[in-house]
């Protein structure tokens, strides 16, 4: 007994704990942890798509919108896994994804508030956007994550829907039992935590070991499980008096 304590105090406590807390170990850790958070936000999106389906009747005009980001995040999220599988370059994909999200987030929220001045805010936004965009496109190619453009889109999306949210609350008694509400939310969430998130982007790709840089894809990932679990509880308020005329 004494030959086994007497062991247990010689052990170099810095190497035990290296074991555990070694580069490629905490690497895959983040990587596991990753891949499962991936499969449940593209699972989210593909039951909130149905959702969609299923109220389709009662599904206001300016939620098609919602409906067909809803199928492009799919494909997008799907075909960048398969990618990543036969480890090709996925960042394209992603690049075009986030220009064709921004504008139909935009159109939705133009189709929702129907309102001039808000729609020629909004139009503007798009236009610099757009040329955001493009210049990225021309200088850098489709492989460069566009950080800078992302983040402007993502100010613009969540400044705009905030606006939303405080207009809901505004003109209804009960706020939260409109289906908008919760969608709105969800989007300002998710835009808004990938301000901060996404400001450190450039820094930990030049800078941070791969594992730990991991953990800002694992942030995005949960903030996105929260808006489509929104996406999803907006959908079940919608009724007959939701439906377009």
């Amino acid at each position: 007994m004494n030959v086994i304590i007497s062991s247990l105090c010689n052990l170099d406590i810095n190497a035990f704990f290296s074991v555990f807390f070694s580069a490629p170990l905490m690497e895959m850790q983040t990587q596991h942890i990753l891949d499962v958070l991936t499969y449940c936000m593209i699972a989210l999106i593909f039951l909130a798509g149905l959702a969609g389906i299923y109220k389709r009747k009662v599904l206001p005009v300016a939620f098609r919108y919602l409906e067909t980001q809803l199928l492009l995040a799919v494909v997008a999220e799907l075909w960048g896994q398969l990618l990543m599988y036969h480890q090709r370059e996925s960042t394209g994909i992603f690049n075009v994804y986030i220009m064709m999200e921004f504008m139909l987030l935009i159109g939705m929220a133009i189709r929702w508030m129907q309102n001039k001045r808000f729609t020629n805010v909004l139009l503007g936004a798009i236009t610099i956007y757009a040329v955001a965009w493009c210049v990225c496109v021309m200088y850098n190619g489709y492989d460069t994550f566009m950080t800078g453009v992302f983040l402007f889109g993502c100010v613009v999306l969540s400044c705009c829907y905030l606006y939303i949210i405080f207009f809901i609350a505004r003109i209804t008694d009960y706020p939260a039992r409109e289906p908008f509400f919760w969608i709105a939310l969800g989007i300002m969430i998710y835009f808004g935590g990938c301000i901060p998130l996404f400001s450190m982007f450039d820094y930990l790709r030049l800078h941070v070991k791969p594992g730990l840089r991991g953990y800002l894809y694992t942030v995005n990932d949960v903030l996105a499980i929260i808006r489509y679990l929104l996406v999803l509880y907006g959908f079940s308020f919608l009724k007959k008096e939701n439906a377009p005329e």
